[in-house]
């Protein structure tokens, strides 16, 4: 899943794809197009999201934009303002100017279907979705099969759910998120490990399909779980976002580069 070149100042990498917010604030997406999902429409966007088998993208004016896939009205916002959108396996939600959530597409699990409150970040996977409330406390909804609707007490400053470049809403789930101490706690599935982060400190963390990955204060990027095809290997260097889902990973360097490593377009393994 080779990034194009030109400079970038976000990414968001789904199943198979990934997109990027260039720094002129246009969208580049690459790897897999089933469906569209790697045709960014033009237009300057503020944000964007790599899913399942779609796309989303927050523009200047609040609003937000979506393609690929849409049997589940996944890619069918609706209207208002938002400040954050991210894309899941089959389902999207966006954190409203507001602070609530709201979600749509599949909804099989309960993971469109967001609790009343405020929030300050959304983060959707397959079956599940988890947002961390304005005192720091992470709330989930969804599938809770193998308790990654649970997670732990304590205050964060950020959560990442897992499975949305995966095998869907029935695949394994796992979530991640950082402490305000900066350790990571991840929960859920841990057949692969990626639920047992490495000992440190973080400045971000990414929960993938069967792996995860974290940023440290020096900027070099960890990864845990599954490894099998290299994405949970990062590169030597220094990053200042990573990104992870399915079975690839990908990395913003200083420079506003993107690097890539993990599956590059084959049928990934179950």
């Amino acid at each position: 899943m080779a990034p194009p070149k030109g400079t970038f100042a976000q990414l968001g990498v789904g199943y198979q794809h990934a997109c990027g917010l260039k720094t002129d604030s246009t969208l580049a997406c690459w790897g897999v197009d089933w469906y569209g999902k790697a045709r960014a429409p033009a237009g300057p966007f503020i944000q964007v999201s790599a899913g399942g088998s779609h796309s989303c993208g927050l523009k200047p004016d609040s609003t937000v934009a979506c393609w690929g896939n849409d049997y589940y009205g996944e890619a069918t916002p609706p209207s208002g303002r938002f400040r954050q959108v991210i894309a899941g396996w089959s389902h999207t939600c966006g954190l409203k100017t507001d602070g609530g959530v709201a979600c749509w597409g599949d909804n099989r699990s309960g993971q469109a279907t967001p609790p009343s409150g405020t929030f300050t970040q959304v983060s959707a996977g397959g079956p599940d979705t988890c947002g961390l409330r304005n005192d720091g406390t992470i709330l989930c909804w969804g599938d809770n099969y193998y308790g990654q609707a649970r997670p732990p007490a304590g205050r964060f400053t950020q959560v990442s759910v897992g499975g949305a470049g995966g095998a869907g809403p029935a695949g394994t789930v796992h979530a991640c998120a950082l402490k305000i101490d900066g350790r990571v706690v991840c929960w859920g599935d841990n057949f692969y490990r990626q639920a047992t982060p490495p000992a440190g400190t973080f400045t971000q963390v990414s929960a993938g399909y069967q792996h995860a990955c974290a940023l440290k204060p020096d900027g070099v990027v960890a990864c845990w779980g599954r490894n099998s095809y290299g994405q949970a290997t990062p590169p030597a260097g220094t990053f200042t976002q990573v990104s992870a889902a399915g079975s690839s990973t990908c990395g913003l360097a200083p420079d506003e580069r993107v690097a890539c490593w993990g599956d590059r377009g084959r049928k990934a393994r179950r």
